[in-house]
């Protein structure tokens, strides 16, 4: 699944995604992940933070919280600076922080490597 307000961002991870074979679900507010999730068990979450009404932090507390979705990998593709504040404050919540700008071959070895933990875990 990915949750982002910003369509292209969206399709520009479906497409990467889906050449290698991983359907993808693309939502772009957090209120309409949070519903979709009562639904369906993506393997894997990639969201920014930088949105509203409901922000990106505020969406991974929300799945890291609920028994139905805490196990979920969550990947954040952001902007923005992780500081230490918010490693302090949502580190546990999140398997890697993907800062902008990247290569499709790093964006995909980072999604390879978190489904593989993550299975691997189970």
């Amino acid at each position: 699944m990915v949750v982002n307000d910003d369509p292209e961002i969206v399709e520009l991870y479906r497409l990467i995604l889906e050449q290698q074979g991983y359907a993808v679900i693309g939502v772009y507010t957090s209120y309409d992940a949070l519903t979709i999730l009562n639904e369906i068990n993506p393997d894997l979450i990639i969201t920014n933070v930088a949105r509203s009404p409901m922000d990106g932090w505020e969406f991974i507390t929300n799945c890291k919280t609920n028994p139905l979705t805490k196990d979920i990998p969550i990947i954040v593709s952001s902007a923005q600076t992780y500081t230490q504040e918010k490693q302090r404050k949502y580190g546990k919540y999140i398997e890697e922080y993907l800062q902008l700008v990247f290569t499709p071959n790093q964006f995909i070895n980072l999604v390879r490597r978190v489904l593989e933990k993550h299975t691997f875990q189970q």
